[in-house]
């Protein structure tokens, strides 16, 4: 492999102060465990976990999508029952965090 012409740069130092004074975010790619059709046990699954990131000092959590409903069947996902949970562990997330 051939070297580019012309001067090297070095890249500017990063002071040790803190990640995010230099550019970087601490993500968090979270996994809760879910329970098919029980919002309230994954909202608890998923509260769980943004605790444990925002301990971990993490800018950002990220969840899987469908996380609250627990990726139950398309039958069931569309019965007002299971969107009504959903919507309710939506607002406890949002009121806890």
């Amino acid at each position: 492999m051939q070297r580019p012409a012309g001067p090297v740069t070095a890249l500017p130092a990063l002071r040790a102060t803190g990640i995010y004074e230099n550019g970087f975010v601490r993500v968090a790619a979270c996994c809760p465990v879910t329970v098919p059709a029980d919002p309230s046990a994954n909202t608890d699954s998923i509260l769980a976990l943004a605790r444990e990131a925002a301990a971990r000092h993490a800018a950002l959590a990220l969840f899987p999508e469908l996380a609250i409903s627990g990726y139950a069947i398309d039958d069931l996902v569309l019965q007002s029952a299971l969107l009504d949970g959903v919507e309710g562990g939506l607002a406890r997330l949002l009121e806890e965090s």
